[in-house]
């Protein structure tokens, strides 16, 4: 398990929308997709050097609870061997007049070297798309 923190002076309901939209993820979704719990869309990005990983994510809304909670499944297919299979729970909670977000990324396999590389490239995406939100947030509203 891996765990990000990050505070936005924002309330939860701002700090959601932020999130949801693809203009604040590192890569874009091949299809969009509703927030549904059910509802998948798959991310093709370069291969993950080093690993067996294609570079194609496939991901599943397992649970969302808007400003709550936010659940999602997450595949990583390989182009040899098994896939990788993680869950990324994202929780907000409301902190000193804004957003605690907070990030977990459960399942991975630290035994595998592939996994383990694998997950310092998401938590690299993990920082950007953090990032991404930041700045979608601090946005002038029209």
């Amino acid at each position: 398990m891996t765990q990000v923190q990050r505070y936005f002076p924002h309330p939860p309901q701002d700090v959601w929308s932020a999130l949801i939209d693809p203009a604040s993820w590192w890569g874009k979704p091949d299809a969009p997709a509703d927030v549904i719990v059910g509802n998948t869309f798959t991310m093709t990005t370069v291969q993950v050097v080093g690993t067996r990983f294609s570079g194609v994510f496939e991901i599943e809304f397992l649970d969302a609870q808007p400003y709550d909670h936010l659940t999602l499944g997450l595949v990583a297919h390989a182009s040899t061997g098994q896939a990788a299979r993680w869950t990324r729970h994202v929780a907000f909670r409301e902190h000193e007049g804004g957003t605690l977000l907070t990030v977990t990324n459960r399942g991975v396999n630290l035994d595998d070297l592939d996994e383990r590389i694998l997950l310092r490239v998401v938590k690299e995406i993990q920082a950007t798309e953090l990032h991404g939100i930041a700045k979608l947030l601090d946005q002038p509203r029209g």
